[in-house]
């Protein structure tokens, strides 16, 4: 009985100092799966009443699991909406809704076992 006791006891603390290692570098690992910059630059070429052509800039090149996402800002949902992605430096708007003020956000996205990781946002205002 004593034997199982201290087998159980050893059990216990190998566990607890395993587990102790583990999560701060699993926590670590997740979030650097998308370390890119955010885009700066952040401008609209030309702007209509229900379109706008905008474009921007990276410090890095993107690898192939990498992309952008544009988000709209709408007024009655009163959050940002994906209005697409791209993998261009650029993207055209369109069906925007007719408001004095139009929001617009770009940030970057990377793929990793088929889930999208989000940076930093660029806003243009």
């Amino acid at each position: 009985m004593q034997k199982i006791k201290r087998l159980l006891m050893l059990f216990l603390v190998l566990a607890v100092f395993v587990s102790g290692f583990a999560f701060p570098f699993e926590a670590f690992a997740r979030s650097k799966v998308n370390s890119y910059s955010e885009p700066y630059e952040l401008r609209a070429v030309s702007l209509s009443e229900t379109t706008a052509k905008i474009r921007w800039n990276l410090k890095e090149k993107l690898k192939s699991d990498s992309g952008y996402q544009v988000l709209v800002y709408n007024k009655k949902k009163k959050r940002y909406v994906s209005a697409g992605y791209t993998k261009y430096k650029k993207f055209n708007l369109t069906k925007l809704p007719q408001t004095d003020v139009r929001k617009i956000k770009v940030r970057t996205y990377r793929k990793k076992k088929g889930k999208k990781y989000y940076g930093k946002a660029s806003y243009l205002k």
